[in-house]
């Protein structure tokens, strides 16, 4: 099952949980891609990107610094899988003025 998230980009950072950890279902972070899209289309704005796993202790970078030009998508797809039973995956995003919007999806 696919996840589809949009982020609404502003000059702090901010962090966006994707996939929560659970216990219980270590499978939920059997995916194969992540798509991160620029959808902005009022301004200029080119956001900056983590993607990344959290135990809650540590984070372990997929990505980091990622800028995303306007009208781009980074694909994501070598070594994304993850335990979901021990990891939460998240996205932080910041900007340097105004706004911006993102569309991530996680298959």
């Amino acid at each position: 099952m696919a996840i589809y998230k949009n982020i609404s980009v502003t000059a702090s950072t901010s962090t966006t949980t994707l996939i929560t950890k659970n216990r219980d279902k270590g499978d939920q972070g059997n995916i194969s891609k992540i798509l991160i899209a620029n959808s902005d289309d009022t301004g200029n704005q080119e956001p900056t990107v983590d993607i990344y796993l959290d135990d809650g202790t540590n984070q372990y970078y997929i990505v980091r610094d990622v800028v995303i030009p306007i009208g781009t998508t980074l694909v994501l797809d070598d070594n994304v899988g993850f335990n979901a039973g021990v990891f939460d995956l998240k996205a932080s995003t910041t900007i340097a003025s105004g706004t911006a919007k993102l569309s991530i999806i996680i298959k």
